[in-house]
């Protein structure tokens, strides 16, 4: 029996062990030896190296020349767009409020400045010095009359009129008690005549028990606002309730940019974009070869705009509002970065300040969130990585090395091997969002932010030597590897991103190919050495796009690297890998390469969200990707916005139109099927399906896929729906670019949408050709489509482009629930009519219990229910597939509904009765008739069990 080590691990409770593993890493990791000063200085050097390239930079190189260029120019644009100095302190012109934090109190007690009104009820104010957030001062007002008490406390501002503005207040509260009322930050607006012209508003006011939160109220000034009146107040309720760190900015100056503006909510992106721009002009300078390298004009623009952005926002005064990605994330990975490239020129107590800020956004990168808030939870995934790497970064250019080791251990969570949920599965399988096979971007995302702490940590005291990471480093193989098809990542692992008009299927690639090259610095020689071969073998047969082209200077750098590793070209191996726990078949017959994207009670029809994939709800329903070798841009070459999302190719579909988002957002809906799952042998795989269609229209079909080394074997039975539309299975939708190639049926050249009776054969030029085992009624057709980014995406572009589609389609009527046909990539016309005559595959059974088929020495079967198809039988679902030569067999059975402990199926007639070698879950009881085969399936989560037979 051969099993992954996934799937042995799995088998034998291993998840837990390597729990325990981790567990014994971190304490390990946490009492980290302390290291010294010229330790953190080299590995601040190490980083400072992976984010410039500058190892590698020569400017004489032409690669490198397109990238310098393209950074310099960024550079440039940013120092244009750097904010004018205010001389008199960030956010306003003139001074704001009076004792903002309440820590100064005059002699009735009460705090300075602020003018207190009682207008009712009887309500008593204390300034605790020590009782607000973090040890600082804050006013409590406690009800002493019940529910009618009102007690406030007021500043009214001057406000120099003619300009409108923009207002925040923010407060940090807190209460006990409150039974109800309207308590809350009041803030209003009056001109030169004393009228309000802007009202109070109408809440959130502050109710119940809470403990310390930040509070907001945001104030739109007319030009003829002259004064801004700030008040705190306990209205009409019982309880106590806290105000600290009252805080108004005026939103027009806050910014370091002159076009990114902090302010209001909604905004926070621009912190990010804001720090981002910083590091570029921190990167140019550092790097050899920028026209800013060493430039002091740059250096100090670099300063000074850090310096800026953390006294206007980012610091420990400044509650977080909107995304809490942008503070925690994006802008504490991109600060600590530039820490890191501008250390010995920062001033000592700047540079405590930025430490200090990203202390506070992230003081513990194993949780997300702020200390407070409700939504505090345990960080995972990427989000675990790029929060333990802004914290490792700005530990290592800090020198601290407690924050480090706590950092460094929490990275160990994010590969470990899940049974539900987010992460990595045994059998390869990446999911995300619980529901979405997500290998190629989100599993992308944490493959390359772990790579680059990987190598830099390589070979340190703070090594990553969890024993566990091995996982991290089989995933290459097991489950980025496959998913590559010359440097392209497949589009069935790359969710919402399909959609996207700037980002396709290549640059997804050439970050996996960036990210396992950085990686091979990390580990020993031979395995960095496949590595690299894989890689080169990628770029290698890669003619549609250089790696080079739009890359950055480290990006350029590490493929430099990756090229003169002296790596020899590994190819992909052929045969197939099946992601039994995300309904994905990959396989690569003969110079060409398919992929089966299904769905399932576990695996979602498709995901959109944030206006992307909105029209994706098809392409799970068993879409089959054909890539060829000589027509590698094909998906890339504006398929996304041109072919038909309502038909697929490889999906049977209902034809009734459905709207955007149909089975809703983010993949919280699944198909409640039978089963979803396949099995596979060295060469040869089988895939099933029961599909259900989305959008409650009744569709329901059972798909089976035989792959072998030469064919694609395509059957379906069951086919049915309840809307009274037409339903149609795609054989093919093939984009052929803007140029029209030859459709052949049974050989007559399709120049019209036609359609045929019966057909024996197809060929589509430069494509494939087609066995039309099963096809009552043939539709073809060779025809331009149009379409923009825009339908499918709602920030995509609406330029129209336009392509020429060749589509075959079996159109069911009522009676003919059946298809099958095969697709011969990459054959001639002519050997198509030839193999039409003699295809010699033979359906053996195709109905609602069994789908099977036999060519030459192979039989596959998928049992929907009890039944025999040929030498196979079974009493139960399951997926079976064999090969049995004279003297020896191989075998593969899974258990697709991943519920079953065991499967039972009996092999019919004289067959090969002993296992070669040995294996704990398959029991042989031979009987007259032939083999009866128990294999045992608990826990392996509908991955095959492979064995071998002889006499």
């Amino acid at each position: 029996m051969e099993l992954t080590r996934r799937t042995a691990l799995k088998g034998a409770g291993a998840v837990g062990l390597a729990a325990l593993f981790s567990h014994a890493f971190h304490e390990a990791a946490l009492a980290a030896p302390d290291m010294d000063e010229a330790e953190f200085e080299q590995l601040r050097q190490r980083w400072v190296d992976q984010l410039t390239g500058r190892l590698e930079v020569d400017s004489n190189d032409s690669a490198f020349g397109p990238a310098l260029t393209a950074l310099d120019q960024e550079v440039r644009n940013a120092i244009e767009l750097i904010a004018p100095e205010v001389d008199d302190g960030p956010g306003s012109e003139y001074d704001l409020l009076t004792n903002p934090t309440f820590s100064d109190v005059g002699a009735d007690g009460f705090p300075a400045g602020w003018n207190a009104w009682n207008p009712a009820g009887s309500a008593s104010a204390t300034v605790e010095l020590d009782g607000g957030p973090d040890d600082g001062a804050a006013l409590a007002i406690t009800s002493d009359s019940g529910a009618d008490a009102r007690l406030a406390f007021t500043q009214r501002l001057p406000i120099p009129p003619g300009i409108p503005r923009e207002f925040t207040v923010t407060a940090q509260v807190k209460g006990t008690d409150l039974s109800g009322g309207f308590s809350m930050l009041r803030v209003q607006a009056y001109d030169s005549d004393g009228s309000v012209v802007v009202p109070i508003g109408s809440g959130p006011y502050l109710r119940g028990t809470f403990d310390w939160q930040r509070y907001e109220r945001r104030i739109e000034l007319p030009p003829e606002a002259v004064e801004l009146s700030v008040g705190v107040m306990l209205d009409r309720t019982e309880g106590t309730i806290w105000f600290a760190d009252i805080q108004v900015s005026d939103g027009a100056d806050a910014r370091t940019f002159v076009d990114l503006p902090f302010l209001p909510e909604g905004n926070e992106g621009n912190i990010v974009t804001t720090f981002r721009r910083i590091q570029s002009i921190a990167t140019a300078w550092a790097t050899p070869g920028s026209d800013y390298f060493e430039d002091e004009s740059a250096l100090e623009t670099a300063l000074g705009a850090l310096r800026r952005t953390n006294v206007l926002t980012y610091n420990p005064s400044t509650a977080e509002y909107g995304n809490w990605w942008a503070w925690e994330s994006g802008s504490a990975r991109s600060l600590a970065d530039s820490m890191a490239l501008l250390a010995d020129h920062i001033e000592p107590e700047h540079f405590e300040d930025y430490a200090d800020a990203i202390d506070f956004y992230v003081s513990d990168p194993w949780y997300q969130f702020p200390e407070h808030s409700p939504r505090r939870a345990l960080s995972e995934g990427a989000n675990r990585v790029d929060l333990c790497q802004a914290v490792i970064i700005r530990s290592i250019a800090g020198a601290d090395t407690d924050r480090l080791a706590h950092a460094v251990a929490g990275l160990s969570d994010v590969w470990q091997i899940v049974e539900s949920g987010n992460g990595f599965y045994y059998d390869g399988s990446f999911i995300q969002h619980s529901t979405v096979p997500y290998t190629g971007t989100y599993g992308l995302v944490l493959l390359r932010a772990l790579s680059r702490l990987f190598a830099l940590l390589a070979d340190t005291s703070h090594d990553i030597d969890d024993p566990s990471h091995q996982i991290l480093l089989d995933s290459v193989e097991g489950s980025f590897a496959p998913v590559i098809y010359r440097a392209q990542m497949m589009d069935p692992v790359r969710g919402r991103a399909i959609s996207r008009e700037h980002e396709r299927s290549i640059d997804n690639g050439f970050m996996a190919i960036e990210a396992i090259a950085t990686l091979a610095q990390s580990v020993e020689a031979a395995t960095a050495r496949q590595w690299r071969g894989r890689c080169l073998h990628w770029l290698e047969t890669n003619d549609y796009r250089s790696i080079y082209d739009g890359a950055s200077v480290p990006q350029v750098a590490i493929i430099k690297e990756l090229e003169a590793s002296g790596a020899e070209p590994v190819p992909d191996p052929l045969g197939p890998t099946l992601f039994a726990r995300m309904d994905r078949l990959i396989y690569r017959g003969e110079d060409w390469a398919t992929a089966i994207a299904m769905c399932s009670d576990r695996i979602a029809w498709y995901e959109c969200g944030n206006g992307e994939n909105e029209f994706g709800f098809k392409t799970s329903n068993g879409m089959t990707y054909l890539y060829l070798p000589d027509d590698i841009a094909h998906y890339d070459d504006e398929y996304w916005p041109t072919s038909d999302l309502m038909a697929p190719a490889g999906t049977t579909v209902d034809t009734t139109e459905l709207p955007a988002r149909t089975e809703g957002q983010w993949g919280l809906s699944t198909p409640d099927n039978e089963w979803t799952g396949g099995a596979a042998l060295n060469d040869i795989a089988l895939a099933g399906q029961h599909l259900i269609g989305p959008g409650g229209t009744g569709l329901n079909a059972r798909k089976t896929w035989l792959c072998l080394p030469d064919m694609i074997i395509a059957l379906g039975s069951d086919v049915v729906t309840g809307s009274g539309n037409e339903v149609k299975t795609v054989i093919e939708h093939r984009n052929l670019g803007e140029d029209h190639r030859r459709l052949v049926v049974d050989g007559v050249e399709v120049t019209a949408a036609t359609e045929v009776g019966d057909p024996t054969w197809a060929h589509v030029e430069g494509v494939a050709g087609y066995l039309l085992l099963d096809v009552p009624q043939l539709r073809a057709s060779v025809r331009e489509r149009s379409g923009s980014w825009s339908r499918n995406h709602t920030a995509g572009s609406s330029t129209e482009h336009t392509r020429v589609y060749a589509t075959l389609e079996s159109v069911h009527a009522p009676d003919r629930t059946t298809y099958a046909y095969a697709v011969l990539p990459g054959v001639s016309a002519n050997r198509t009519q030839a193999r039409s005559h003699n295809p010699g595959i033979e359906l053996l059974a195709n109905d609602a219990d069994v789908q099977a088929v036999r060519i030459g020495h192979v039989q596959a079967a998928n049992f929907w229910g009890p039944g025999r198809g040929g030498e196979i039988s079974c009493d139960q679902p399951a997926s079976v597939l064999a090969e049995i030569n004279p003297g020896r067999g191989r075998v593969s059975i899974s258990d697709p509904t991943h519920q079953a402990d065991t499967v039972e199926v009996f092999l019919h007639g004289n067959q090969p009765r002993r296992l070669a070698g040995q294996s704990e879950r398959v029991q042989l009881h031979p009987e007259d008739s032939g083999l009866r085969i128990v294999v045992d399936t608990a826990g392996l989560g509908g991955v095959p069990v492979t064995f071998e037979l002889r006499r």
